[in-house]
């Protein structure tokens, strides 16, 4: 079942055929202007990434796997052009090249920090964590951890807490975000007119949110764990939503061609 299809069974009276349309004028706008839009300089880049990342979230929404992989690749490369971590990071969860894996911190303390929303994010690929780490050592990057970060509005220590907490904890964290994310939708839905055109502004689906779910949810073969959902939400309508959030996450997990489906994945015994 696709996001698209369990938003639309939950409010049976809706107009799905009119929201899919308008929802797939959006993706094909989105990959348009993506694709015309020059990139010599790291601020069209990042205007560039910015136009992918919305058509990758558009497409998971739709269950458009090709094309939500494909806006995703560009995002990724478009935001690595520009210096943004998340770029890296992007690549670490869901892009495994051959001899790699998705990358998940090591309890350390719980002492990392950062510079910023768009730092904050290197912590989740290797490369970013050497980098923290020998600043660490030369006791820089030492900043308030209660910043808030990104769409999400989590702290670092939030953030880091989907790889450093118990299955249990992290069960429970994002049952309770999939939870504000479904109701957010049906808050939308109360206004047929505004959620039929997609004018009222709503989570359809977050990259942020994909990639702690990605590393907090994910085992070593890269599936997604939902087992969980079923004995935390009593609402059939809103397990459906969970489990087909979960689903466009993990259709997004890609590897490089010819390296099957094997992937591995650097995690503390759990």
């Amino acid at each position: 079942m696709t996001l698209l299809q369990a938003v639309t069974q939950a409010e049976p009276n809706q107009d799905a055929d009119e929201l899919a349309g308008t929802v797939s004028a959006r993706l094909a706008y989105l990959v348009r202007r993506a694709e015309g839009l020059g990139d010599a300089t790291a601020a069209s880049k990042l205007a560039v990434a910015t136009l992918w990342l919305d058509a990758c979230e558009t497409a998971s929404f739709l269950g458009d796997t090709r094309t939500a992989r494909r806006a995703l690749r560009q995002a990724a490369s478009a935001l690595v052009a520009a210096g943004n971590p998340f770029g890296t990071t992007l690549r670490a969860a869901f892009l495994v090249e051959r001899g790699t894996g998705m990358f998940v911190l090591e309890d350390e303390g719980a002492v990392l920090r950062t510079e910023g929303a768009a730092q904050a994010w290197a912590v989740f690929n290797s490369e970013g964590r050497a980098q923290w780490t020998e600043g660490l050592a030369r006791h820089t990057f030492l900043v308030n951890g209660a910043e808030r970060i990104g769409r999400l509005g989590w702290t670092l220590d939030e953030m880091l807490s989907v790889t450093t907490a118990s299955p249990e904890e992290r069960h429970g964290l994002f049952a309770a975000r999939l939870s504000e994310q479904y109701r957010a939708v049906r808050n939308a839905q109360r206004n047929a007119y505004l959620w039929r055109r997609q004018l009222a502004p709503v989570p359809l689906f977050d990259l942020e949110l994909a990639v702690l779910i990605r590393h907090g949810l994910g085992d070593r073969w890269g599936e997604v764990q939902s087992r969980w959902v079923a004995e935390r939400v009593a609402d059939p309508q809103e397990r459906e939503f969970m489990d087909a959030y979960l689903q466009a996450v993990a259709a997004l997990i890609q590897s490089e061609r010819g390296n099957g489906t094997n992937v591995l994945v650097e995690e503390r015994l759990r």
